[in-house]
């Protein structure tokens, strides 16, 4: 069976490319990586999809809160002590997490998440 290396998801024989990364398959999931630069962050949001979280982490950039890039620590998918990432989580340091959590707040009720 192939696999996706980056969201580490098995598909059936015939499959070629993940749909979900853009990636091709590979025959073999390479082994999994800890990454310390990842740890230290906690999911803040969980969007309806890749758009959405892109509006949120934005939104969180612009008030100054650094999020988690999946792509600039090598598409790791999964944090230890946090679990599973999804391309639709938005996370940021757990110092940032209160403050985060105000501006997400604040943006959707001011109706930010729907430009």
């Amino acid at each position: 069976m192939p696999y996706c290396k980056v969201c580490r998801h098995e598909y059936a024989e015939g499959i070629t490319r993940c749909p979900d990364c853009d990636v091709d398959l590979v025959a073999e999931l390479p082994p999994e990586q800890e990454s310390s630069v990842a740890q230290g962050y906690v999911r803040v949001y969980v969007a309806e999809n890749q758009a959405e979280a892109n509006i949120i982490e934005s939104t969180l950039e612009e008030a100054g809160i650094k999020t988690w890039d999946q792509a600039e620590f090598g598409g790791v998918s999964e944090i230890p002590g946090l679990g599973p990432v999804s391309r639709e989580d938005v996370l940021v340091l757990a110092s940032d997490a209160e403050k985060a959590s105000q501006v997400i707040q604040q943006a959707l009720a001011d109706g930010k998440m729907l430009e």
